[in-house]
C-alpha cells in the first residue's frame, strides 16, 4: 500500500509492518535464463510478500521471503537495505562473501554483480531505492 497523505508530512513506518504483519503476496517475476540479472538459482517457489508504505523520488518497501539465491548481474540501482529478520549473504564476482544479519544496514551498489542469498524463514528487510532506477531495472526482468 502506497502512502496517500501529503508528501510534506513525515511518515512513520509502522512497527507491525516492520515485524511482517499485513504484508501482501507479491506475484512472482518470470525467472530469466541463467546468466541474466535476476535469475533465481534456488528457492523459486518461495513466496514473496511486501508492503510499499512510500513511493516518491524513492521507493520504501518491507519485503519478506523464504530462502532464495539469486544471480545479480550489473544491478541497476543503489539499494539501501536494513535486515529485519534472517540473514543476507552477498557474494561478489570475485567470490568474496559478505554476511549481514538482523539490525545490519548496508548498501548494495549499482553495478554489483554476484549472488544474493537470503536465509531464514522468514527473511525480511526494509529497502530504499530511487524510483526511476528501480522501475528501469525491474523492466529488465520482464524482457
Amino acid at each position: 500500500m502506497t502512502r496517500t497523505e501529503s508528501k510534506s508530512t513525515p511518515l512513520r513506518i509502522d512497527a507491525a509492518t516492520l515485524a511482517g504483519k499485513g504484508l501482501q503476496a507479491f506475484p512472482p517475476f518470470p525467472n530469466p535464463p541463467e546468466g541474466r540479472h535476476g535469475h533465481i538459482l534456488s528457492g523459486v517457489d518461495n513466496p514473496t510478500r511486501l508492503s510499499a508504505p512510500f513511493e516518491g523520488d524513492v521507493i520504501v518497501q518491507v519485503v519478506e521471503m523464504g530462502p532464495k539465491k539469486i544471480q545479480v548481474v550489473n544491478a541497476g540501482y543503489d539499494e539501501f537495505i536494513h535486515i529485519l529478520a534472517g540473514n543476507l549473504i552477498l557474494t561478489d564476482d570475485k567470490g568474496i562473501s559478505h554476511t549481514f544479519g538482523p539490525g545490519d544496514a548496508l548498501v548494495m551498489p549499482k553495478g554489483f554483480t554476484g549472488t544474493w542469498e537470503n536465509t531464514g524463514d522468514p527473511y525480511r528487510e526494509l529497502i530504499v531505492i530511487e524510483t526511476k532506477s528501480y522501475r528501469r531495472d525491474m523492466s529488465r526482468l520482464e524482457e
